[in-house]
C-alpha cells in the first residue's frame, strides 16, 4: 500500500466515524470542503453520510445529500463509474 491510499483511508474513516455523525453542520462542511474535490455554494450534507475516495467527489451548487447516503467512487480508465448507495 502506498501513502496516498493510507491517507485517503484515514480521512474517510475519520469523517465517517467521528465527524459524519456530529450535529454541527458548520464543522462537517468545513471538513468536507477541505476533503472533497469540490463542494458548491448552498450544498448541504446531512449527518451519517459516508464518502469513500472523497478526492474524486464533486458536489455542485445547491445539492442536499440526505441522511445515511454512501458515495463510492471508482475510476476505471478510460471510463469513469460512480456508484451511489442509499439506505
Amino acid at each position: 500500500m502506498n501513502l496516498k491510499i493510507i491517507t485517503g483511508s484515514v480521512l474517510s474513516y475519520g469523517y465517517s466515524q467521528m465527524l459524519g455523525n456530529l450535529p454541527s453542520r458548520k464543522i462537517r462542511m468545513a471538513y468536507l470542503k477541505a476533503y472533497l474535490a469540490q463542494v458548491g455554494v448552498g450544498t448541504s450534507v446531512q449527518m451519517g453520510c459516508r464518502f469513500l475516495n472523497g478526492r474524486k467527489v464533486y458536489l455542485g451548487d445547491r445539492n442536499i445529500i440526505n441522511f445515511i447516503a454512501e458515495f463510492l467512487v471508482f475510476v476505471d480508465s478510460p471510463c469513469f463509474l460512480a456508484k451511489l448507495r442509499f439506505y
